[in-house]
């Protein structure tokens, strides 16, 4: 299981984060499930924030950062 949520500082420039948080389970398999899932809350929340809605003219953009973060995500999990 794991969670992904933005946070938005007060500032006037309202810089924002998106944090993923994934619990360590023995099941590899269930954990790569949570981190492509959190993931991919992680990008809508990236991209929607940015004023670009999915749809068919625009999957690209969703698909090379999920593909992106994804690998991120990885090598900061295998300390790379």
């Amino acid at each position: 299981s794991g969670y992904c949520f933005h946070v938005e500082d007060d500032t006037p420039a309202k810089k924002s984060n998106t944090y993923i948080i994934i619990k360590k389970n023995s099941d590899k398999y269930k954990e790569i499930d949570a981190i492509t899932h959190e993931v991919l809350h992680a990008v809508v929340n990236v991209l929607t924030e940015r004023g670009l809605k999915f749809n068919s003219q625009n999957e690209e953009a969703y698909t090379y950062l999920t593909g992106f973060l994804n690998k991120e995500f990885f090598k900061f999990k295998d300390g790379k």
